[in-house]
């Protein structure tokens, strides 16, 4: 499968494969500090900040609109163009002092978690990337880390409230909510991700170890969503590791963190091999990066298109896999043909 990084924050819907074109990053620090929205080229290079704002926190891209979106501590949601021109506050959350902490961005609709704050207040809620049609889609289920399972379609986040985490699942209209289970704060999750292969669910978590100090490590979660195994570091340096982005297909993740300088890191699923891929800035909160040059069609990740990829269109659309939701609709339907057929036809830039 061809596929790219694109545009959600704690990113869940994601495929395997780096090919991609810009990097944005918020950073959480207030007055006077270099907090805001940061942009560089996909190596890290010509780094520069394009809003100036207090305490930023999720943030993610909608790649047909090219619209940047993100959302700062005090629950205001914003959207500019991708250079940070035209910024627009969308949305005010911040009713009963719940604080806003994380987005996803998937076909035209902007989904952001609140935590904190007066219960009925806390959740999710549901918004279009102009801010209309706001609606909050589940109450007093609000945390920190929000993301979309790619074999599902279906929202996860996390539940931190009355000394407990737990897992939460729905449809992207709220329905059909599940509580997938939990357990005790330690380690205190701050952001998920859900495997493209096997469906499990990955943490980012807070262990304390006394003194004041807390280990940051990488975990997958067992069936009941309680921690499992720790399958990265225990480290006091890496601190306060937030971002995360998970490619088991090619045994990998992406996370964010905020000591030091800070940065973002490739790191094995089995613990081995951090590697440094680029500085950002202390207390970046979330990053996503927007997609490189694509070529939808190429199903089968070859780089040309041929009856192979008819092949897996056609295999991905039986069974299901939104792999073939070509239109990005969510669904699979005869809209998703439509754009397989012209894309194809289009062949690869």
């Amino acid at each position: 499968m061809n596929s790219t990084l694109t545009g959600l924050a704690t990113v869940c819907l994601l495929s395997a494969g780096l090919a991609r074109a810009d990097v944005y990053w918020t950073a959480f620090t207030g007055a006077g500090g270099a907090g805001g929205v940061h942009r560089a080229d996909n190596d890290g290079s010509n780094a520069h900040r394009i809003w100036a704002g207090d305490y930023a926190t999720g943030i993610g891209f909608d790649e047909a609109t090219q619209t940047l979106v993100w959302s700062v501590h005090g629950g205001q949601v914003y959207a500019s163009e991708p250079d940070g021109s035209n910024v627009t506050q969308i949305a005010d959350l911040s009713a009963g002092g719940g604080y806003a902490f994380d987005i996803v961005v998937t076909a035209g609709q902007v989904f952001v978690i609140v935590g904190f704050g007066t219960l009925p207040q806390a959740g999710v809620y549901r918004m279009n990337l102009d801010g209309s049609g706001l609606a909050q889609i589940s109450s007093g289920t609000g945390g920190e880390a929000l993301c979309m399972d790619p074999m599902s379609g279906r929202l996860l986040w996390n539940s931190n409230f009355n000394g407990t985490q737990t897992v939460y699942s729905a449809e992207l209209d709220g329905t059909g909510l599940a509580d997938n289970g939990g357990g005790p704060t330690s380690p205190g999750w701050i952001g998920l991700a859900v495997g493209e292969v096997t469906g499990d669910v990955y943490t980012i978590g807070a262990v304390d170890i006394g003194f004041g100090l807390q280990n940051w490590g990488l975990y997958r979660l067992d069936g009941s969503a309680t921690p499992g195994t720790e399958v990265q570091f225990h480290d006091a340096e890496m601190m306060e590791l937030r971002a995360l982005q998970v490619f088991e297909s090619e045994n990998r993740a992406l996370v964010g963190f905020a000591g030091g300088s800070g940065g973002i890191f490739e790191i094995a699923l089995d613990g081995t091999g951090l590697t440094h891929l680029m500085s950002t800035n202390r207390w970046m909160f979330e990053f996503v990066f927007t997609a490189g040059a694509t070529c939808p069609a190429d199903l089968d990740g070859s780089g040309t298109l041929n009856v192979d990829d008819i092949d897996a269109f056609a295999t991905a659309f039986v069974a299901g896999d939104l792999a073939a939701d070509l239109d990005g609709s969510g669904s699979l339907n005869i809209d998703d043909v439509d754009a397989f057929a012209a894309a194809f036809l289009a062949g690869c830039p």
